[in-house]
């Protein structure tokens, strides 16, 4: 399968550079790239239905784990990539000059101050997919699941956890999800040995970052008020 990208962005090469580096395993592998025309040339995954398509919460979170586990390795070039420090860093410091959108920097403000103060506990310098999330866990071969799209960014694997729960997020907000989002939580806690309260911080970095992101992506104000919502949902389950 020929994947096509934008060859003035770097993730086209740190994403072949952590394919490379994976070699296969659970990651589809990499044959060969054109990085100057932002062309790979990856393993197509078959049948190559996402995690989304599945129906069971129980299910996409036993795939999730299942991944998870045992899957981060140390780079053989680290300083080829970006660290995760320094996207939330990146990110903070563009919305500080987006006086449109002044409480989504509030927001990212905090998050940043959260980042450091779980990087200062979970410091390993691994290397992370950076976008775990349900559309790029395809259902390949022997009814496994295969990692795609890898970003390809240092850190701690913990900061790989929180993108899932993202995605399991709704277009409301209501009790039903607060309590699907605070179950998924407990699950996570117990089968992957990682503190409650550390798996939610990462999510609110994560929803904070992901909604900077969006706005440095679009200037419809439109669409603020729900990345607004998503970020206060996020903020609220830091509590429980």
């Amino acid at each position: 399968m020929l994947k096509l990208g934008n060859p003035a962005f770097r993730e086209i090469f740190t994403e072949y550079s952590t394919l490379c580096e994976y070699n296969g395993g659970r990651f589809c592998k990499a044959f060969d790239a054109d990085i100057d025309n932002g062309v790979i040339l990856e393993e197509d995954v078959r049948p190559g239905i996402p995690l989304r398509k599945e129906s069971s919460l129980d299910k996409r979170l036993a795939v999730f784990c299942s991944i998870y586990k045992g899957l981060h390795i140390m780079p053989a070039n680290a300083e080829i990539y970006p660290t995760y420090l320094e996207w939330v860093g990146r990110i903070t410091e563009y919305m500080s000059t987006r006086h449109d959108c002044k409480e989504l920097y509030g927001y990212m403000k905090k998050a940043k101050e959260i980042c450091l103060s779980v990087s200062s506990i979970y410091s390993q310098q691994m290397l992370l997919h950076g976008d775990l999330h349900h559309d790029n866990l395809l259902l390949g071969r022997d009814g496994q699941y295969f990692i795609i799209d890898p970003k390809g960014v240092i850190g701690d694997p913990v900061f790989d956890v929180p993108r899932f729960i993202l995605n399991e997020f709704g277009d409301e907000i209501t009790p039903e999800l607060f309590k699907k989002i605070n179950d998924i939580i407990g699950i996570l806690e117990q089968n992957l040995n990682l503190p409650n309260e550390i798996i939610r911080q990462c999510l609110y970095v994560e929803t904070a970052m992901g909604a900077c992101w969006s706005a440095e992506d679009s200037s419809i104000p439109e669409k603020y008020p729900k990345l607004i919502k998503d970020v206060a949902f996020a903020e609220s389950l830091l509590t429980g």
